[in-house]
């Protein structure tokens, strides 16, 4: 309750008391919903592996993968992966061998030395890997997967032994590797790692929590009718008993067992399988909240450094104290307009002010619509100079992206603060309490903490200055802001972030993101027919897409200058007839547009038009243009995209500005200029 992490891995004394905590290199979500119980947000997040004797302790979360060694009265971290810096947030599972670390995830299996984090060995694995265990011996790790109906790899010394075709829900292997259970559904199944299947059982309910015993001549089972169930390593039924609850058993030294049923009760059986004891636990407090509500005392380990919070907050000089922005919340699914002013006065989001205010500002009935009803919380706050930096902590940036006025929001159930600006996405998260971000131009944002998932691509939005391809440098987090703050020579207006083109695809039937099939990455912009389509229009900024406020000039320098203009477009089929892109003012003129086939703005608009000849592009066409020369410096500002098409849809991708011709990404398609 009083930690980021919330998961630690526990060491006990020899007495039974706890000794030392490690902390989850990690930031639990936790799932807010009591109607859906598949909203498990942290399933596969709390990821801890302890060398025999506990020497040392390994942790992955979605910030990083990090080993303490444990020997001594104070443990030491020995090496960790960082890739909270480069945005991955895949946790890795995690088995731990004498002196090996093996990790899984993402198709790859990987063997790691516990001295140094080396790489010892990586074997290749398929679909999504549901878990893993090791021998007693620590010398062979089996790990299953739902990949083609199920599949159990046998892995020892580093190699790959066998791959056993089967699903699997849980898995037990006996000391030496020889003997594996495998229990799926209700069934049980027996296998030599080596010859394949020698038997099968199956039970009257679910069966779970298989358990091999050491020396590997019998296998216990329950399932969820209560049944207990003990069998020989040939198949043959041993014992069979009802606990009346889902038992879960220990083989004990002795070969005995120690069984526990979810209702409390206990029950040691000899090696023989009689019942020698039998006691039902039963709870001696009345009260846990006390206790859960107060700090925790045993002393925690954790890794510090990896975010951007400072202990102190500069406020000065505070732009969110002069920008006039629109604040404009509701529940997109279904529609909800949602009113601050209900929980708190509206004026505490511009007073400059870090104290939270008295009141969460998302009340408890608009989370009950989300929970309820599967809605989508979204907050716009469209402000007259985006280039504001925005220093509030009422209204923390979102970690994927620059600090500004002018986000979308994610509704996070957060006590005492404002909903988590994001990405749009559903409120299903309730994020833990964190200093308020004091990121700067020298120091920006890390990667998210708050449970947003980085786009499909591994692309980032941003390239340094003089890059040749933007897809491969810079800091994913980045919005098209970012040039406005960072002074970057490229400007990525649309590359695979559906958010960046929000204002385009919002409530329409005519415009949205198709995966794939893009010029670059995974995404691009569609116009599902022939339509002319602008973003949505927002009092009092007209249709204007939030974030964007680009100068054109013939010699950039100063943030959020450009000159040059770069994208690619396609016509969706060979009905399309004419496309048109159109950037410019929102709210003036003129405006710069340019077109192929018989796809025209009306002759009203004051328009400086580049007219491509020749058909409509059946592939990918590149379009590069110098707007500053090309217009004679008549547009000057950029805070508006329009598109349009003819006869049926069209396809666009890669929107880009640029201060210099060689930032602009080299894309392998036909150029037109």
């Amino acid at each position: 309750m009083h930690s980021p992490e919330r998961y630690h891995l526990y060491l006990l004394n020899a007495d039974g008391s706890p000794g030392r905590r490690f902390a989850l290199f990690g930031l639990a979500k936790k799932a807010t919903d009591w109607t859906k119980g598949e909203w498990g947000h942290d399933y596969g997040l709390s990821n801890f592996a302890a060398a025999p004797g506990g020497s040392w302790i390994a942790t992955s979360g979605d910030l990083g993968l990090a080993l303490w060694d444990n020997q001594g009265t104070a443990a030491r971290e020995k090496w960790a992966h960082e890739w909270w810096k480069t945005g991955e947030r895949t946790p890795l599972r995690l088995l731990a061998l004498d002196d090996t670390l093996i990790t899984f995830a993402a198709n790859t299996i990987t063997g790691l030395a516990a001295a140094d984090g080396s790489t010892l060995w990586s074997i290749g694995g398929e679909g999504g890997f549901g878990g893993g265990v090791v021998s007693g011996d620590r010398r062979t790790a089996v790990i299953w997967s739902d990949a083609d109906g199920g599949r159990v790899y046998v892995i020892r010394g580093g190699a790959l032994v066998n791959t056993i075709p089967t699903a699997a829900g849980e898995v037990s292997v006996s000391a030496d590797g020889s003997f594996l259970a495998v229990t799926f559904r209700n069934q049980l199944k027996a296998y030599d790692p080596a010859r394949g299947l020698l038997w099968t059982y199956t039970g009257d309910d679910l069966l779970r929590r298989p358990r091999v015993s050491p020396d590997g001549t019998r296998v216990a089972v329950g399932n969820e009718l209560g049944t207990l169930a003990v069998l020989w390593r040939d198949g043959t039924k041993l014992v069979t008993k009802d606990l009346k609850a889902l038992p879960v058993s220990a083989w004990l030294p002795d070969g005995g067992l120690l069984v526990a049923t979810w209702t409390g009760t206990v029950l040691r059986y000899t090696a023989a399988l009689d019942e020698r004891r039998r006691t039902r636990l039963t709870p001696s407090e009345t009260d846990i909240r006390p206790k859960l509500l107060t700090p925790d005392p045993v002393p925690a380990v954790r890794r510090a450094g990896w975010g951007n919070a400072t202990a102190t907050q500069d406020l000065t000089p505070n732009l969110i104290r002069t920008t006039s922005a629109l604040l404009d919340v509701r529940l997109v699914n279904p529609t909800r307009y949602v009113d601050l002013g209900k929980q708190n006065a509206v004026a505490l989001l511009t007073d400059g002010r870090a104290d939270a205010p008295a009141n969460p500002w998302v009340s408890g009935s608009v989370i009950g619509a989300i929970r309820i009803q599967d809605g989508t919380g979204r907050s716009c706050c469209s402000p007259s100079t985006p280039s504001a930096r925005r220093s509030d902590s009422r209204e923390s940036p979102s970690p994927r992206t620059p600090p500004t006025p002018c986000r979308g929001c994610a509704m996070s159930n957060c006590s005492g603060g404002t909903p988590k600006p994001g990405s749009g996405r559903t409120a299903r998260n309730s994020f833990p309490t964190r200093a308020p971000c004091t990121a700067t131009p020298s120091r920006p944002c890390p990667p998210p903490v708050s449970g947003c998932a980085p786009p499909a691509a591994a692309s980032g939005p941003w390239a340094t200055s003089g890059s040749a391809n933007s897809s491969s440098t810079a800091p994913w987090w980045a919005t098209p802001t970012g040039t406005v703050l960072e002074g970057n020579a490229l400007a990525v207006l649309f590359d695979d972030r559906d958010d960046d083109v929000h204002g385009i695809v919002e409530d329409s039937e005519a415009a949205d993101i198709q995966i794939g099939g893009a010029a670059a990455g995974t995404r691009c912009l569609r116009l599902k027919k022939a339509v002319e389509r602008y973003p949505t229009s927002r009092a009092p900024f007209g249709h204007a897409m939030h974030d964007w406020d680009f100068r054109i000039v013939e010699n950039p320098s100063a943030p959020g200058e450009c000159r040059y203009l770069q994208f690619a477009w396609n016509a969706l089929s060979p009905a399309t007839t004419g496309i048109c892109v159109r950037l410019g003012p929102a709210k003036s003129a003129p405006i710069f547009s340019a077109s192929i086939g018989d796809s025209h703005w009306s002759p009203q608009t004051s328009m400086v038009e580049k007219r491509f000849e020749g058909r409509v592009p059946a592939d990918w066409e590149v379009v590069r243009v110098g707007l500053w020369k090309f217009t004679a410096g008549a547009v000057k500002v950029v805070d508006q995209l329009a598109l349009r098409s003819n006869g049926d849809g069209a396809l666009f991708d890669q929107i880009v500005l640029a201060r210099t011709e060689a930032a602009l990404p080299i894309l392998p398609w036909p150029p037109s200029t």
